[in-house]
């Protein structure tokens, strides 16, 4: 199977492949997480894309665009932004992925990091429609 980036508008693109290590699991007793094989094998599933620029966000938990306000670093453009309301933090990634045909490509936060009151939605990426690489 082949999965190919092609980075937009002369972005850059961090990605690396997922770390197996979890925080949460290091501090379990006697590293006893890391004993779970499903578990285990899971974090090192994929790639992680990094942000590449800081920023803070705030949602009032109302359902509107505006609920959800975003405040890049200083010099830099947000990464993210609302784009469908009800506290839904949409990362824009600055490329188009293609794969071979019948391949598709799942996106989805973090494998097995919990993080206080905020989950990642998943989503299904269509990546074998392009018929041949951007010019």
């Amino acid at each position: 199977m082949r999965l190919t980036a092609y980075v937009i508008d002369g972005h850059t693109l961090d990605i690396r492949p997922a770390p197996r290590e979890r925080e949460w699991m290091d501090r379990t007793d006697q590293h006893y997480a890391y004993r779970c094989l499903p578990l285990d094998m899971a974090n090192a599933l994929g790639w992680e894309l990094l942000c590449q620029t800081g920023f803070n966000a705030e949602w009032d938990g109302g359902d509107a665009l505006e609920s959800l306000r975003v405040w890049p670093d200083p010099g830099t453009a947000a990464p993210a932004l609302s784009h469908f309301g009800y506290g839904v933090l949409t990362f824009h990634v600055p490329c188009l992925f293609r794969s071979d045909t019948g391949v598709q490509l799942l996106a989805t936060g973090p494998l097995n990091r919990p993080r206080d009151g905020i989950g990642a939605l998943s989503g299904l990426v269509e990546t074998d429609w392009s018929p041949s690489p951007l010019p």
